[in-house]
């Protein structure tokens, strides 16, 4: 073996461990991975799987009517749904949250006018799977089921704003224009989910 390829496969294990070690205790990620397939009831009783939406772009948002964050972007995330909807897009809210009942949800998100499907994820098994801590936190998941990026929806500037930065909305766009997204992880922040 040459001292090129050995100098080669020590700097690819020393970056591997070095990711390793450095971003799997975080919420944070190496590349893009895995998402593991989904059994998730929606509030109107209806199964939503992973699968059942091979070959478009899934995006989730941990959601949760008892966060002000979220209810200050709810309009935001309709907003953003009508626009990919016609577009090989799929929004799904997906609620964690241990103090809020499926009644609760159905309830409040029928009232706040939400217009994708709330998935019930009482168990927290989605949650833990992706390892979501705070509602809202975005993943978009390319249509070969691997996250792509995860985090923030903006920026948090109004629409409009020369400074605002629609970190969901790039990483769409990147992949329908057949490109990675240019920013795979932003952080979340909002609500712990309970």
């Amino acid at each position: 073996m040459s001292h090129r390829v050995r100098k080669s496969i020590l700097v690819g294990l020393v970056l591997l461990f070095a990711c390793a070690i450095v971003f799997v205790p975080s919420e944070a990620y190496c590349g893009a991975r895995q998402v593991a397939d989904f059994q998730l009831k929606d509030t109107k009783g209806q199964l939503h799987t992973l699968k059942s939406y091979a070959g478009r772009i899934v995006v989730l948002v941990f959601w949760s009517y008892k966060c002000p964050v979220v209810l200050a972007a709810n309009q935001q995330f309709n907003a953003f749904q009508a626009k990919y909807e016609g577009k090989g897009i799929t929004l799904l809210g997906v609620d964690s949250s241990s103090n809020e009942t499926p009644e609760e949800i159905s309830r409040n998100a029928a009232h706040l006018k939400i217009t994708f499907p709330i998935l019930i994820d009482s168990d927290k098994v989605l949650a833990s799977n992706l390892r979501a801590t705070h509602a809202p936190t975005l993943f978009v998941i390319d249509r070969d089921g691997e996250v792509r990026y995860q985090g923030a929806f903006d920026n948090n500037k109004k629409e409009g704003s020369k400074d605002r930065e629609p970190y969901t909305d790039n990483a769409i766009d990147d992949l329908l224009a057949g490109k990675s997204p240019r920013v795979a992880e932003t952080k979340a922040f909002g609500c712990i989910i309970p």
